[in-house]
């Protein structure tokens, strides 16, 4: 294989490499895609099932003559590169690219930050069955497709039908082998997707945005065009205000109206917002100035929420995102909604303030409408008379807030701040003041929460009244005495025992019915197979049903020889094959046993 294959298969459309390399696996008879390029020097590089195969040069040393395919080729039609690259800086592709044609993949993901986007951890093996199909009437043989294998992709684009998942459990260990979707062993471990009536259209429409930008191969995107192109869909939506600043109240309310419409598993589990009063942090960065790299599907979401394409995100507008001023002229044209909707919100009490911040037209606007209208507007006074600034003064020395004041005596916050800075021994009066309704608050709070038997560092103001009021605290805390310091376990180790000991045993039956060669089963095996390892290395004494399970369940190495030797004793006289010890201990795949496996294997020669 050094000097390059005589033949190769030519490259389906949409095909993954490693679907590629499989299938003429396949038709040369290796078991595996490492095995039939293992003379290859890095071949384990390009043969894997990822993303991002590395070492392609030497992938294209040895292909092109047959297939005319360079490396450039493999990574624009046969890997996921493509719909990452729009949403990379141009170094960073550059730096992709390099390192996939010519280096291993170490930290590849960690720089372009996949793997802080924590939806890394979610890629599957997907198929549509559909597509199965279609393709092995059109092409004479299935393959696996890119579009399956992104990021929130549940949909078919092609035929809008759910896919189907690989068990992950079950395919961790076998990036190395030689799939292809018909495979029977595949379909025993292949669940469909479920998709509700009401998640089909947002997933289906999330698909296609995807393949769109699988399928474009563009370069890079500028972030900043990206972030305007977002912000006029926003705008669009009414969700920026007329100085430009998002509005984010009605932002989160209509991005938690679209997250229903998405599955609350895998990947977009990491995506939800937490309260449908606030926005995800990712989508805000993107709405903001650009810093850093985000992950695609950040982008897709937020472009499919605002009803936006690829091709709006991707378009170069000639001029500036529109400023406060041409916001508010487009606002003030509908003359005749904005004078009714200023009539109701002030006829129930709404300063114009308020009634800015819901219609988004700037507050000077507004006042100008409602002198047009006849509305009596109180203005503010431009000029601090002795008179005002003495009765600011008295309100102030009165202990009242700062925003009642403002309310109180017509000026806005800022005035009331101004004449606490003008007098230097109002602000110093006041700051003792505040300091010592403070001290009582939190003295009052302390004591409450030591008579419902907390201890006295528990209380939520014990760390300030340490530094501040520690005398206090010292002689309240020795009065009132030590309280008992109850404890709550965080988990409940007796409903955990009792689960975990029903999934033990439910396991050790699934491995002792798994078709194919016997595993021995294990504390170490079942661990793995329920991610339960940790518990079972650490907390086994706090699990006495666990333990007792594990015990019974799992076999001992004389047990496990005998019943893999009763396996290939079987499969061998399937095949109608005559066995010998030799040939049976080697297609067991055992050393040579001791004790009664040994009587067990010459019981078996003898029948045979």
């Amino acid at each position: 294989m050094d000097t390059g294959p005589g033949f190769f298969l030519a490259p389906f459309p949409d095909e993954t490499l490693h679907s590629l390399l499989s299938r003429y696996c396949r038709l040369t008879g290796f078991a595996s895609v490492r095995q039939a390029f293992n003379d290859v020097e890095h071949g384990y590089s390009f043969t894997r099932n990822t993303s991002f195969p590395c070492h392609l040069k030497e992938l294209e040393r040895l292909l092109k003559p047959v297939t005319g395919l360079d490396a450039n080729a493999f990574i624009s039609r046969h890997t996921l590169l493509p719909y990452f690259q729009p949403f990379m800086s141009p170094e960073q592709l550059a730096i992709t690219r390099r390192q996939m044609h010519s280096r291993n993949g170490q930290g590849l993901k960690m720089r372009l930050g996949l793997i802080a986007s924590s939806l890394e951890r979610y890629v599957r093996v997907r198929f549509c069955p559909v597509c199965l199909a279609e393709d092995d009437q059109i092409h004479g043989q299935a393959y696996w497709h890119r579009i399956h294998q992104l990021p929130g992709v549940w949909i078919c684009p092609h035929h809008v039908q759910p896919l189907s998942i690989i068990e992950p459990a079950w395919i961790r260990d076998k990036a190395k082998r030689c799939f292809l979707p018909t495979d029977d062993e595949l379909h025993a471990h292949s669940l469909s997707l479920e998709v509700s009536a009401v998640q089909r259209d947002t997933l289906y429409r999330l698909a296609a945005l995807s393949w769109s930008v699988l399928d474009r191969d563009c370069d890079p995107l500028q972030p900043h065009v990206v972030q305007q192109n977002l912000l006029c869909g926003a705008q669009a939506h009414a969700l920026v205000s007329s100085n430009g600043r998002l509005r984010l109240m009605p932002l989160a309310e209509m991005l938690a109206i679209y997250f229903k419409g998405l599955p609350s598993t895998e990947e977009f589990s990491r995506l939800l917002p937490v309260s449908a009063k606030q926005a995800p942090s990712w989508i805000l960065k993107l709405l903001r100035k650009p810093r850093g790299a985000h992950h695609p599907l950040h982008y897709l979401l937020l472009a499919d929420a605002l009803g936006l394409s690829f091709d709006h995100l991707a378009v170069q507008r000639s001029g500036q995102m529109p400023t406060s001023k041409n916001i508010t002229t487009t606002v003030t044209t509908k003359t005749d909604g904005l004078a009714r909707t200023l009539k109701e919100m002030y006829s129930e009490g709404r300063s114009l303030r308020q009634i800015a911040a819901v219609t988004g037209v700037s507050v000077s606007t507004l006042h100008v409408y409602a002198v047009q209208l006849g509305l009596r507007v109180r203005a503010r006074p431009s000029i601090l008379l002795p008179v005002l600034r003495q009765q600011i003064r008295d309100q102030l020395i009165a202990g009242k807030a700062f925003s009642e004041i403002a309310k109180n005596c017509g000026v806005s916050l800022t005035s009331v701040y101004r004449v606490l800075r003008m007098e230097a021994d109002l602000k110093n009066m006041l700051s003792g003041l505040r300091l010592e309704q403070d001290r009582e608050s939190r003295r009052l709070r302390f004591i409450m929460e030591r008579e419902r038997n907390t201890t006295a560092r528990a209380c939520a103001d014990y760390a300030w009244l340490y530094r501040n009021d520690r005398d206090w605290l010292k002689e309240k805390v020795h009065r009132i005495g030590r309280i008992a310091r109850k404890r709550t376990a965080a988990v409940d180790w007796a409903r955990l025992d009792k689960e975990l000991s029903r999934r033990i045993r439910a396991c050790a039956w699934s491995l002792r019915a798994r078709p194919g060669k016997p595993l021995r089963i294990s504390i170490a095996r079942i661990g793995r197979e329920l991610n339960s390892s940790i518990l079972f290395e650490k907390k086994l004494p706090k699990l006495p049903r666990c333990s007792l399970e594990l015990k019974a369940s799992c076999e001992s190495k004389d047990q496990f020889h005998r019943r893999r030797l009763e396996w290939a004793a079987k499969e061998l006289r399937t095949r109608k094959a005559s066995f010998g010890a030799a040939t049976l201990l080697r297609f067991a795949a055992i050393r040579p046993p001791a004790g009664n496996a040994a009587s067990y294997l010459m019981k078996l020669i003898k029948e045979a």
